[in-house]
């Protein structure tokens, strides 16, 4: 029982120096708390494409290398 107490003990304090260091990190790096996606505007619903915008939008791109081998 106390070995299993402590164990929780480790795991919330690992959770907590984590969510801190991310913290520190984001503000370090010029960000705020509660920031707003400033790139919002820039991304592609692709989920509500229809399958010709699909493919126009694959003629724009071209072809973009994954980095996965085809097997």
């Amino acid at each position: 029982m106390i070995i299993r107490c402590l164990f929780d003990l480790q795991i919330k304090l690992l959770v907590w120096l984590v969510q801190t260091v991310m913290l520190h990190n984001n503000m370090f790096m010029g960000g705020r708390l509660h920031s707003r996606d400033r790139f919002s505007n820039w991304r592609l619903d692709i989920d509500n494409m229809s399958y010709k915008e699909l493919l126009e939008l694959g003629d724009k791109i071209g072809y973009v290398n994954t980095g996965f081998e085809r097997r």
